[in-house]
């Protein structure tokens, strides 16, 4: 068996006004969000389709196509993006369907937002249910 690394992947383009392609491997999630709160969740829509062992990319295999999922969205000025993987995802995508989380992460400095976001890992890193690889990215569009 030859070794290889492994990886989850998220991407976005923005293919024209008000239109976006999302393609997806791995225990990545998108949320987007606008004044009202969840939009969108891909591809997980709850918590518990972040598994243990995801399907991840690799480095020398030909089957990644296998793996990848892809979605078109719409998105108007005032919506946000937030990318994650795993740990952040299992987190965070309760709270945008729950509760009114998203206003108030929208509202944080991009240095706030990462003060947060490490409180965050902290309290959860010692709940073994929650993966901690994690990355989270905002996008916040200003204009359509």
């Amino acid at each position: 068996m030859n070794p290889s690394a492994m990886a989850a992947f998220l991407g976005l383009s923005f293919t024209e006004a008000g239109a976006l392609e999302a393609i997806v491997a791995g225990d990545c999630c998108l949320i987007q969000v606008n004044g009202d709160g969840l939009k969108t969740s891909f591809p997980m829509e709850n918590p518990g389709e972040f598994l243990k062992s995801p399907e991840l990319l690799f480095s020398t295999s030909s089957i990644n196509d296998a793996h990848m999922r892809s979605i078109s969205l719409e998105y108007a000025a005032g919506d946000s993006f937030y990318l994650m993987t795993d740990g952040f995802g299992k987190i965070l995508l309760p709270m945008f369907q729950d509760y009114p989380i998203a206003e108030e992460l929208n509202e944080m400095s991009t240095e706030e937002l990462c003060e947060w976001a490490y409180r965050t890992c902290t309290r959860f890193r010692s709940d073994k249910k929650y993966p901690f690889d994690t990355s989270l990215l905002r996008i916040e569009l200003t204009t359509s």
